[in-house]
């Protein structure tokens, strides 16, 4: 009868995790920049200032936490479930859902022509948000993996 591998010990597992954050961090930054593109793509002249407003506080929460995650910092990991969830809850409700929130919606379902919505915005919305629940997700990861050491 063969025995199971050892299981990592936590000290083994933490730079795993910080790894797998730092390429979280960097897939999450890239579909965000092709959103961006797809938006300048789309035009801009249709979105309200309530969400070019939102745009601009967005990006400046992803890029603090990049900036934390790029230098390490013990509160990478807090940042990271923060800014991801917040970044995936605020994709759904403003291009998934229906425009329930009209001046904070730019809702992908029944957009006018004039929106240019196509099939890559889909799938970038999609993608933005897959990406910022796994940055969600990792940076949980490593706050177990910081806390058990």
């Amino acid at each position: 009868m063969s025995k199971a591998p050892p299981l990592l010990s936590e000290r083994e597992s933490a730079p795993k995790v910080d790894s797998l954050l730092r390429l979280t961090t960097a897939v999450f930054v890239t579909v965000y920049f092709v959103h961006g593109v797809d938006h300048l793509r789309r035009g801009l002249d249709f979105e309200s200032a309530p969400i070019i407003a939102i745009g601009i506080v967005q990006t400046l929460l992803i890029v603090f936490a990049v900036v934390l995650v790029a230098t390490r910092s013990r509160r990478a990991p807090l940042a990271a479930v923060v800014v991801g969830t917040v970044n995936a809850a605020g994709f759904t409700l403003q291009h998934v859902l229906p425009a329930w929130f009209a001046p904070l919606s730019d809702s992908f379902i029944d957009a006018p022509l004039d929106r240019h919505v196509s099939a890559f915005s889909w799938l970038v919305v999609l993608l933005d948000i897959v990406a910022a629940l796994a940055f969600a997700t990792v940076g949980g990861l490593a706050l177990r993996a910081r806390k058990s050491v």
